[in-house]
């Protein structure tokens, strides 16, 4: 596959992804708000040792631990809030992509399903979109996340 075709099917992808890219801004924002709190964190756990424990200042470790956990909840909420975003783009691109795969094999002659089974034609379809649909999984979030997390 030369450079000038898979520029062409990246471009053909990203015009399927087009129409989510408010949910996929609102993932990105997520996911930056959760990599900030896991930042936060350890942080917080500096503050309860070097200022609470050491000088055994009860109104810090119970403020840090408050933060502690509100960013606790931030992260665990941003998560679920990202999950949806993702489950719903998932969702919309697999149907997007059936309808455009479907509305294509309308328009293929005769001939071609005489000379390939219907279940080849199926399982290549199906192999093909899930291939696709890889793009919206949850562990292209993970990747995503990881890598903000690791900046």
């Amino acid at each position: 596959m030369n450079k000038r075709n898979q520029t062409h099917i990246v471009k053909r992808i990203l015009n399927y992804i087009i129409p989510y890219k408010a949910e996929v801004v609102v993932i990105l924002i997520c996911l930056m708000v959760t990599a900030v709190m896991t930042f936060l964190q350890p942080l917080f756990i500096q503050q309860i040792t070097d200022k609470g424990m050491m000088d055994r200042n009860m109104p810090c470790i119970l403020k840090f631990a408050g933060l502690i956990f509100a960013a606790g909840l931030i992260s665990q909420i941003m998560e679920f809030v990202q999950n949806n975003y993702f489950i719903s783009i998932h969702n919309k691109f697999s149907m997007a992509l059936n309808k455009a795969a479907f509305t294509k094999m309308y328009r293929l002659p005769i001939s071609y399903f005489s000379e390939k089974g219907g279940a080849e034609i199926v399982n290549t379809l199906g192999a093909d979109i899930g291939n696709l649909l890889l793009i919206t999984e949850s562990v292209s979030a993970l990747s995503i996340s990881s890598l903000l997390q690791i900046i």
